[in-house]
């Protein structure tokens, strides 16, 4: 079937079927989700591993180099490389383009859990990550108030941050800036030397006992009971009168060698909003979710908590789909305003009004027809769209240039 010879000869079912695209565009248009950039799986991943206290040479021979040779048999790997400092391994792997991610970390797990018994006891578990440019948070909220700031931490963890991780496209709220309470158990170095005790294993004994265990069942008649031992520290005097046997079978307590004192961590991140100490929540969305869409959820949300907590203040310290929506809507005029300017262009060129008015329907035509598929098949407008407008223009020209081209060689 030759379309052009059918166009011509049926124009008022091109017209309509033009129109019908037009409309059907439009409508997907306004659909669409816009995001900065589109979705893009880095084919990078990360290894992280603790090991408190370690110098960097101990980190590297301990954990970096086994992990290293373990990961190198990788399938699809183009580089591996490792950071080691203090208490910390850090080995990154870059796989070639087009790896399945998710079936490249899950080999990865199964690499290390070869070799993790091997690695020191006091070493944390490893933690393996695929680069995701969808990790980074989205939105910066900071809450501030006339009370202390541990009372403010407590609001904020207990209240204010489950509110925030119920909205929709949220995958996880982080806290920082506060202060949180901890037990601090102060070893007296004289006192563990003298009974021969040191701070691994005072550090061994608590850990060990400070749980609660089941221990089984017990049929009463017709009632099964649930049995538990108890061991968790309920009060800093449970921790003071901890026993402890010493290597001579004598039985002191901690508070012999220790002091046991409730107080709050030091602070590793500082927030503050106008000179005031504040408490910073990070939203992370789902690597699903669009940015402008949760962070439109987010604000509502926001706006609710407002209005239960007056006494608080809430400001919003950065937030990503303020930029995206700038940068997409710059874009996207920019791309108008060169269409108009290559029509004018095309127009000065060819000097003929019937083709320039062809180039002129045909691209807002291309862009709505693009704009269907690219809701039915669940895509974000970003700004990757909006730059192939230069290409419709530029393609559409070459095929006006050439029919007037082949109208002079064969005029009939």
């Amino acid at each position: 079937m030759d379309i052009s010879k059918l166009a011509v000869n049926r124009p008022v079912t091109f017209i309509m079927l033009l129109m019908a695209i037009a409309l059907v565009g439009i409508i997907c248009f306004a659909n669409l989700s816009i995001d900065l950039l589109p979705k893009i799986e880095l084919p990078y991943a990360l290894v992280m591993i603790s090991y408190p206290n370690a110098a960097p040479d101990e980190v590297e021979n301990l954990i970096t180099r086994p992990i290293e040779q373990v990961l190198a048999t990788l399938e699809n790997l183009e580089d591996l490389m490792s950071i080691s400092t203090s208490g910390t391994s850090i080995v990154g792997v870059q796989f070639a383009m087009k790896t399945d991610m998710n079936f490249a970390t899950l080999e990865m797990r199964e690499k290390i859990s070869m070799v993790e018994r091997f690695l020191p006891d006091e070493a944390g578990a490893p933690l393996v990550m695929k680069m995701d440019i969808n990790a980074m948070p989205i939105m910066g909220i900071y809450v501030s108030g006339d009370m202390e700031l541990a009372s403010l931490t407590v609001l904020v963890e207990d209240e204010i941050a489950p509110a925030m991780e119920r909205v929709s496209g949220v995958a996880s709220v982080s806290i920082g800036g506060g202060v949180w309470e901890e037990i601090a158990v102060i070893c007296q170095n004289e006192a563990l030397s003298g009974y021969g005790l040191t701070l691994a294993q005072i550090g061994q004994m608590l850990a060990a006992d400070n749980i609660n265990l089941p221990s089984g069942s017990i049929l009463s008649g017709d009632t099964d009971i649930t049995v538990r031992t108890l061991g968790k520290f309920t009060s800093l005097e449970d921790i003071a009168g901890y026993p402890l046997i010493l290597p001579t079978r004598e039985v002191i307590t901690l508070r012999d060698v220790a002091s046991v004192e409730r107080r709050y961590a030091q602070r590793s991140s500082i927030s503050r909003i106008d000179s005031r100490q504040a408490v910073s929540i990070n939203i992370t969305k789902q690597s699903v979710a669009n940015t402008a869409d949760v962070s439109q959820a987010a604000q509502k949300a926001l706006a609710e908590l407002k209005a239960k907590y007056p006494h608080l203040n809430f400001a919003i310290g950065f937030d990503q789909a303020v930029f995206i929506n700038l940068a997409v809507a710059s874009v996207s005029n920019a791309a108008v305003y060169g269409a108009i300017l290559a029509v004018l262009v095309i127009f000065l060129f060819l000097k003929s009004i019937r083709s320039t008015l062809v180039i002129a329907i045909s691209i807002p035509s291309s862009l709505l027809a693009a704009f269907i598929l690219m809701d039915v098949a669940g895509m974000t407008l970003n700004m990757g769209q909006w730059l192939s407008v230069p290409f419709i223009i530029w393609g559409i020209y070459l095929i006006i240039h050439a029919i007037h081209k082949g109208r002079k060689l064969k005029p009939d």
